[in-house]
């Protein structure tokens, strides 16, 4: 069971994701929800927040507009109960929602 859910949530295989895929993955989802109740574009958003990119970067590498990176963050604070980005990247990587290569810093 994944904090935070309430649910049982099936991993399915890390996945390479990013412009530097080689160095940055996320675990995909096959079954069940996301955790935290994430949607698929917010655990987007989580793996540029754990490579430490700012809104503007993230919204770059996922074609969508730096205002929309901005309220997809808030929303995540919000469903990790988390006062920081480095927070919610702690999160991720301590739960398992992304998992960091050999080569990641």
């Amino acid at each position: 069971m994944v904090k935070g859910t309430g649910r049982t949530v099936f991993p399915a295989e890390i996945v390479p994701c990013g412009a530097a895929a080689e160095s940055q993955h996320l675990v995909s989802w096959r079954r069940g929800s996301l955790p935290y109740g994430l949607s698929a574009r917010e655990l987007d958003v989580v793996s540029g927040l754990v490579a430490g990119l700012s809104n503007r970067e993230i919204s770059a590498r996922h074609g969508i507009s730096h205002r929309t990176v901005s309220t997809h963050v808030e929303r995540i604070l919000h469903k990790f109960s988390a006062s920081s980005r480095t927070a919610v990247a702690s999160i991720a990587i301590g739960e398992g929602i992304y998992v960091p290569s050999a080569t990641d810093g």
